[in-house]
């Protein structure tokens, strides 16, 4: 949604220059009429985008294998993989980012409350276990090495 919001404010900034106008040379009082009038908007088009459906998640990078391991990408839980106790020897070698870092997630938006639980595994580190719930919508994992199926 923060995208959004800069979208916006960019909108406004262009209207105004394409009038032929700077900013300073609007009122102040037009400015925050026009801010509160378009925080009403984007009020209504956040409560209409919360009672329709869930973005779509992404495609994992690989689907899963008919064993149930799987790579990096967002998984959705319960269609790309199934909840359960999951093993990884940590970050994937050769991977550009020396780490791993995986994210247990109930939505997709994108946003910081989607966010169940995640870890961040350095090389060091080495293998992790992960137990993802029946609950959760998705996995997301990115540079780690295969996740194996522990159940």
């Amino acid at each position: 949604m923060g995208g959004f919001f800069a979208v916006v404010a960019g909108l406004i900034v262009v209207a105004v220059l394409a009038a032929g106008n700077s900013p300073s040379d609007m009122a102040l009082k037009e400015c925050q009429a026009e801010n509160e009038e378009l925080r009403a908007k984007l009020a209504q088009l956040a409560g209409a985008s919360e009672r329709s459906a869930a973005p779509p998640a992404p495609a994992p990078e690989a689907p899963p294998a008919p064993n149930g391991s799987f790579g990096n990408g967002t998984m959705v839980v319960g269609k790309d993989i199934k909840p359960g106790k999951y093993k990884s020897a940590g970050a994937e070698p050769g991977s550009p980012v020396p780490m791993c870092s995986h994210t247990r997630l109930k939505g997709f938006s994108g946003e910081m409350t989607d966010i169940i639980s995640n870890e961040v595994v350095q090389p060091a580190d080495g293998a992790v276990i992960v137990t993802i719930k029946p609950t959760d919508a998705g996995f997301q994992s990115k540079g780690c090495a295969r996740w194996e199926p522990l159940d």
